[in-house]
C-alpha cells in the first residue's frame, strides 16, 4: 500500500518570491544597487591592503571593460573563460561581461606552470568543450598562459589581458537581458574526464538570492566576508550576487591569506563587523588547530550571526569545537548554519537554524542541513525514482526555480540527470524527516577534498601512467576517518611483477606525488594489492564500494602500518645522510619540518612526496617569503627539494641588488679600517670569512661537527667485512682477530652531482674523491656566504685545506 503523502520524504520551501518583487535580470540588479545603495559596495583585501569600490564605481569600471570586450569582437551569448588571481579584476570582468550579454565561465587559475598539471588539463578541456572561446585574464596570468599554451594543448588560444582592453570611456549601452537568458556557466567535474558546464539563467540566480534572503532574513545592513575563490559557486553566487541583490556591503579576501594564517579570518570579522561569512568544513578545523593563539586573542565576534558551513560534508565534532572555542569571544550561540548546495541548483538552497552546542554532539555521524528556501522542493527516492517514506535513506532530488536548465551543449548528459517528471538527481544520499534534510553520503563516485570535487577515474588514470603499475587494477575512493575534517583518498593498486621493499617504497612515493599533482589533496592512503584481491564484477568493473567498506572497517590497517613504518625508517636514514650544507638549506629545512610536522627531513626529499599539499604549500610559502622575497608559489613545483630550492634562491633575482651589494662592500671596508678595529689589532689587510663548508668523519657540515664536539660524540666508524674487501683489504687481513675494522671515514664520497658541475658520469667516476669533495665544498661555501658566483663580478677568495686528523 502506498503511504499517505504526509509520511513521504518530500518537502517544499513554499512559494517562490514573485518576479515583480525582484529585478528582471542581473544588469538590473547591479543598476539598482548603484542607484539605491550608492554609499555601499565591495571592500577588496589584498596583502593586508584594502580598496573600497562603491557600487556606482563598479558600474563605471564594468562599462569601460564592456567597450573593450565589444571592440574585441564578442557578441551576446558568447562564453568567456575567466583566469583571474585578483578578486577585483574578477568581479569587474564579471559585470563587464554580464552587462554586455557575454557569459562568464570562471575556472581556477592553475597553481603551477607545469603543462602536465591537472589544472591545465581542466582549462584545456573546458576550452574545447565551449568551442574554443577567448580567455579573459589578469596581466600576469595572461603572460603565463601565453608561455604554457602550446605545451598544454592550447594552440590557437585567444587571450584577452584585462589591462589591455580597458577603455578610457565606458559603453553605457547595456544588453537588455531577459529573465531566462543564459547568465553564467559553472564548470563541474565530469565522470568521463571532460567537464560539464552548468547553464544558469538570470532567473535561476535571482530566485536563489531572493529565496535565501527571505529564508535567512538577511538585510541591506548585513556585512559579508568571503575568502573562498570566486570561481566557486559559494563565492560568486552565494555571496557576491546575493549581496549585490541586497545592496549590502561585502568584503572579499584572497584564499591564500587565510590558509597562511587562519586567524586573519577573525581579525577581518572583528575589524569590519562582519555578520555573514562561510567556508567548507575543513576551514573550521584550521581555526581549531590554532586553539592556543585563539585563547590568547582578543576579538568581539558578537556581530557574526550567520556562518554558513557548506561545500563538503559537515563534521559535527569540528563544528562544535569551533563554536566552543569562539564562544569566549562573543560568538552567538546559533551562529553556525550547515547548508547544502551545488552548482546545478545555483549553490546553497537549504539552511539549518538548529545547530549549536546543545543540539549537536561530537558523536553525531551526520548533520542536518535544514529546510529548503522558497521556490525549491526536495524529495528522497529509490533507484526507480519512487518517493521513500520519511526517514529512509535514498537519493536526493531537487526541483524548483534555482535548478539549472541543463548542461551546456550536452543534451544526453542533461537527460541523464533529470527524471521524466523534471526532478534533478543530485547523486547525493540523504533522508528527510519533519521537512529537514540530512545528507548521509554520495551515490555518485566523487571525492571532495577541501571543497574541490574530483572523480576517481581521474586519479586512477594519473596513477596508471606511472611505470610499474598494472593497468585496469587501480581504484581510488573517498574515505574519512572519525576525526577527519575532509575526504581522504584511498588508492588501491597492483604493481607489475614482484617488487622488493625498496622498489615498492619508490613506487608508493611516485603514486603519492601523482595524486597530489592531480588533486592537491591532503590525506592519501596507498595500498598495494594483488590482482586477485581487487574485487571486480563479472564484467570486469572494479567494485569501489567494497574496497571502501573494507578500508573503513580496518581490513588494510596492517598493510598501511607496514609501509608507513618502512617509509619512516627510510626517511630517517635519508635525512641523516643528507643534512643541510648551507644556511639557506638550513632555513628551508627548518620551515619544511615545521609545516610538514616531520622530525627529520633530508635536503633531497621531495616536498610533495612527504605529504605536502596545496594548504601546506601556502603555509610554507608564507613562512619563507619574508626571508626570500623573490620566492613564488610556482617555485615549489619547479624546485621541490630543499637542495633545488636553495640553489634557485641563490640566483641573481633573489640576491641583493648591485647597489645594495656596493653599499655592503663599502660598509665592510669602512668597518675593517675604522680606528676602533685598528686599536683591537685588526690590520687593514685582514679579510672577513663570510662563508664556510666542511666535511668531517661523522659530520657532513660545520654545524654537525660542532654539535659532535659539544656532545662528545665519537666520529670513528666501524667498517663491515664487505666494505673492507671492497676497499682492497684481503679477506685474510679482514678476518684476522688483531685487525681493527674501524676508521675515520667521510660518508657519501660516491654521491656527486656530476651534471651540476659540468662533468659526465664517466668523468666523475674517474675523479679523485677528494677532488669531488673539494668542488662540493667550494660551491657550498659560496652558498653559505649568500654569493651567486655567476652574478657577482668582484673578486672572491676561496681558501681550502685538508688534514688527516680532526
Amino acid at each position: 500500500m502506498q503511504p499517505d503523502s504526509q509520511n513521504l520524504s518530500i518537502t517544499c520551501g513554499g512559494a517562490a518570491v514573485p518576479n515583480d518583487q525582484m529585478p528582471g535580470s542581473l544588469p538590473e540588479t547591479l543598476a539598482r544597487a548603484a542607484q539605491h545603495s550608492s554609499h555601499r559596495g565591495i571592500t577588496f583585501i589584498e596583502d593586508e591592503k584594502t580598496q573600497f569600490l562603491p557600487y556606482p564605481d563598479l558600474v563605471t569600471e564594468a562599462q569601460k571593460l564592456l567597450k573593450g570586450l565589444r571592440a574585441s569582437g564578442l557578441t551576446p551569448g558568447d562564453p568567456v573563460i575567466f583566469q583571474f588571481e585578483s578578486n577585483r579584476d574578477f568581479i569587474t570582468a564579471f559585470w563587464g561581461c554580464v552587462i554586455g550579454g557575454f557569459v562568464p565561465v570562471p575556472i581556477a587559475v592553475p597553481p603551477s606552470v607545469d603543462a602536465v598539471d591537472g589544472s591545465w588539463l581542466r582549462l584545456r578541456n573546458a576550452w574545447q568543450l565551449l568551442d574554443k572561446p577567448p580567455v579573459l585574464a589578469g596581466r600576469q596570468i595572461a603572460a603565463v598562459i601565453e608561455d604554457v599554451s602550446k605545451s598544454a594543448g592550447l594552440t590557437g588560444l585567444r587571450i584577452l589581458p584585462i589591462d589591455a582592453i580597458y577603455s578610457t570611456h565606458g559603453d553605457t549601452d547595456w544588453y537588455q537581458a531577459r529573465r531566462r537568458d543564459l547568465a553564467l556557466l559553472m564548470l563541474t567535474s565530469g565522470s568521463t574526464g571532460m567537464p560539464k558546464a552548468v547553464s544558469l539563467s538570470h532567473h535561476n540566480l535571482l530566485s536563489r538570492s531572493a529565496g535565501s534572503i527571505q529564508f535567512n532574513t538577511f538585510t541591506a545592513d548585513d556585512i559579508s566576508l568571503n575568502w573562498m575563490p570566486l570561481d566557486h559557486v559559494g563565492g560568486i553566487i552565494y555571496f557576491h550576487l546575493r549581496d549585490v541583490f541586497l545592496g549590502a556591503d561585502q568584503i572579499h579576501a584572497p584564499t591564500h591569506l587565510v590558509l597562511q594564517d587562519p586567524l586573519k579570518w577573525l581579525d577581518w570579522t572583528h575589524k569590519h563587523r562582519v555578520s555573514i561569512t562561510w567556508a567548507p568544513n575543513f576551514a573550521f578545523s584550521l581555526l581549531v588547530d590554532q586553539a592556543e593563539r585563539i585563547y590568547r586573542g582578543n576579538w568581539d565576534l558578537s556581530c557574526l550571526t550567520h556562518i554558513m558551513n557548506g561545500g563538503e560534508a559537515v563534521v559535527a565534532k569540528t563544528g562544535r569545537r569551533f563554536l566552543s572555542l569562539l564562544e569566549a569571544h562573543g560568538l552567538p550561540k546559533g551562529a553556525m548554519h550547515p547548508a547544502f548546495g551545488m552548482a546545478e541548483i545555483s549553490s546553497g538552497i537549504t539552511y539549518s537554524h538548529a545547530y549549536d552546542l546543545d543540539t549537536i554532539s561530537d558523536s553525531d555521524p551526520f548533520v542536518a542541513v535544514g529546510k529548503p528556501i522558497p521556490g525549491v522542493s526536495l524529495r528522497i527516492t529509490d533507484d526507480r525514482d519512487k518517493i521513500l517514506k520519511q526517514g529512509a535513506v535514498g537519493e536526493l532530488q531537487v526541483k524548483g526555480e534555482t535548478v539549472m536548465s541543463g548542461y551546456y551543449n550536452a543534451p544526453e548528459k542533461t537527460r541523464a540527470v533529470f527524471t521524466p517528471d523534471g526532478w534533478f538527481k543530485t547523486g547525493d544520499l540523504g533522508l528527510i524527516k519533519d521537512g529537514i534534510l540530512t545528507i548521509t553520503g554520495r551515490d555518485k563516485d566523487e571525492i571532495v577534498v577541501h571543497g574541490n570535487n574530483v572523480y576517481p577515474h581521474e586519479i586512477e588514470a594519473a596513477v596508471e601512467e606511472l611505470p610499474g603499475i598494472k593497468v585496469s587494477f587501480t581504484a581510488a575512493c573517498a574515505v574519512r576517518s572519525a576525526a577527519g575534517d575532509t575526504d581522504d583518498i584511498a588508492l588501491f593498486f597492483v604493481p607489475e611483477g614482484i617488487p622488493d621493499d625498496r622498489e615498492m617504497r619508490s613506487l608508493i612515493r611516485n603514486i603519492r606525488q601523482a595524486i597530489i599533482r592531480k588533486t592537491g589533496g591532503a590525506g592519501i592512503h596507498i595500498i598495494p594489492m594483488t590482482a586477485d584481491d581487487i574485487p571486480k564484477t563479472s564484467l570486469g568493473k572494479i567494485q569501489r564500494p567494497q574496497l571502501k567498506t573494507n578500508f573503513q572497517t580496518g581490513a588494510f590497517d596492517d598493510i598501511l602500518a607496514k609501509w608507513e613504518s618502512l617509509e619512516n625508517e627510510l626517511l630517517k636514514a635519508e635525512a641523516k645522510a643528507s643534512q643541510p650544507q648551507s644556511r639557506v638549506e638550513q632555513r628551508i629545512t627548518d620551515i619544511w619540518k615545521a609545516v610538514l610536522n616531520l622530525p627529520e627531513l633530508g635536503i633531497h626529499h621531495n616536498f610533495f612526496e612527504l605529504g605536502g599539499h596545496s594548504l601546506l604549500l601556502i603555509r610554507a610559502h608564507a613562512r619563507l617569503k619574508p626571508i626570500f622575497p623573490g620566492l613564488k608559489i610556482t617555485d615549489f613545483f619547479k624546485y621541490p627539494t630543499v637542495h633545488q630550492l636553495a640553489r634557485h634562491l641563490s640566483c641573481k633575482e633573489n640576491q641583493p641588488s648591485d647597489a645594495t651589494r656596493a653599499r655592503e662592500r663599502i660598509a665592510l671596508k669602512q668597518t675593517l679600517r675604522s680606528p676602533e678595529n685598528n686599536e683591537k689589532g685588526i690590520a687593514q689587510g685582514d679579510v672577513a670569512v663570510i662563508g664556510l663548508s666542511c666535511r668531517f668523519p661523522g659530520a657532513p657540515s660545520a654545524t654537525a661537527f660542532w654539535n659532535n664536539l659539544k656532545q662528545g660524540k665519537e666520529s670513528i666508524s666501524q667498517l663491515s667485512r664487505d666494505a673492507l674487501i671492497l676497499a682492497g683489504v684481503s679477506p685474510e687481513t679482514a678476518d684476522h682477530p688483531s685487525y681493527v675494522s674501524a676508521a675515520a671515514a667521510i660518508a657519501d664520497i660516491d654521491r656527486f652531482d656530476a651534471t651540476f658541475f659540468g662533468f659526465t658520469p664517466r668523468e666523475a667516476r674517474r675523479m679523485d674523491p677528494q677532488h669531488r669533495i673539494f668542488l662540493e665544498t667550494c660551491w657550498e661555501a659560496l652558498e653559505d656566504a649568500g654569493i651567486n658566483s655567476f652574478a657577482y663580478d668582484g673578486k672572491i677568495g676561496l681558501y681550502a685545506g685538508a688534514s688527516m686528523n680532526t
